[in-house]
């Protein structure tokens, strides 16, 4: 099903009915989606951006990968988009539009792209909601392990490395923290080694993060 169903099936299957795809490359900073009612939806083909709450506050609620379709919620209930999406990095990002959409998911050998499209969107929801469970003293690993989960991050023999987008403000904004209680958790998982900081990239130890799988998978 993984691999069956990922956004490069996904851009196969909507060639295939030869709908008109607008292909844009987003810099950095540069807003990819705001809160507007329009006719399209926005595949994140690569790269990662960032979700941030359409209220005056403007906080971050969570970075995006490659696979998350901006916009989507509106192809289901008609209502605006609730969130401003920026690029972190550089974004290339199809345009489709809600109606072409719409036809291509009608036919029942593509049900199986609506199931893809939804795990996406709904996982750094469901990943940042569980993020309020957590006790306060490990925000910020959950943090780290949410973050390997939705961008998927590269990885070498030790360590899931984030692109150095994966900032340790944009850290500090995710997690919720206050400035010196981020601080002081970033210093302890440092001095144990958990994280490290590399080239300006953050990485996660992919032992604790395989840990917190395994723990979560016994628990359920």
């Amino acid at each position: 099903m993984q691999n069956l169903f990922n956004h490069q099936e996904l851009i196969r299957m909507m060639n295939q009915y030869h709908f008109l795809v607008k292909k844009e490359v987003y810099k950095p900073k540069e807003v990819i989606v705001e809160n507007v009612k329009d006719d399209y939806v926005y595949l994140l083909v690569n790269g990662c951006a960032a979700a941030y709450l359409n209220t005056e506050a403007k906080s971050l609620y969570s970075a995006i990968g490659a696979g998350y379709m901006m916009g989507y919620y509106m192809v289901m209930d008609n209502i605006p988009n609730q969130f401003t999406f920026k690029a972190l990095s550089h974004c290339l990002v199809y345009k489709y539009k809600k109606a072409d959409l719409q036809y291509a998911l009608s036919f029942s050998e593509n049900y199986g792209f609506q199931f893809f499209i939804m795990k996406e969107l709904t996982r750094p929801l469901y990943l940042k909601s569980m993020l309020l469970y957590e006790e306060h003293q490990n925000f910020l690993l959950r943090s780290f392990v949410n973050l390997v989960q939705i961008l998927r991050p590269t990885m070498d023999e030790d360590f899931y490395i984030f692109s150095k987008e994966i900032s340790t403000t944009f850290l500090n904004s995710y997690c919720m923290l206050s400035r010196s209680s981020f601080y002081q958790q970033l210093t302890a998982l440092r001095d144990e080694g958990t994280i490290a900081k590399e080239d300006g990239c953050w990485k996660i130890a992919r032992k604790i993060v395989d840990e917190h799988f395994i723990a979560l998978n016994s628990y359920h």
